[in-house]
């Protein structure tokens, strides 16, 4: 069984997975599948920030300067977009 996301919690894409930003939006390819997913301009930065982030918390933290939303609503958000592209193979817990 996969341990729950947390706000500890590092992600990053597997080495099938290949994104390109264009304008406010994110493509993300895998390769291993050929699904090709279009990421909206909120969806992209939240893309981004979980990958610029050391973790999910700081990811949120990252956010929470851009829009004006609460903290738990915005880290609920965050853990189940988060928790879609690990079923979507997207992304994957890092180990270590």
């Amino acid at each position: 069984m996969k341990a729950p996301l947390t706000s500890g919690s590092r992600l990053t894409p597997p080495g099938a997975v290949r994104y390109r930003q264009l304008g406010d939006e994110t493509i993300v390819l895998h390769l291993e599948t050929s699904q090709l997913y279009s990421l909206d301009a909120v969806a992209a930065r939240m893309w981004m920030a979980i990958l610029e982030s050391s973790s999910l918390g700081a990811a949120r933290d990252a956010l929470l300067e851009r829009y004006e939303v609460s903290r738990e609503r915005l880290e609920a958000d965050l853990l189940t977009f988060a928790g879609e592209l690990l079923e979507l193979g997207l992304l994957e817990v890092e180990s270590g």
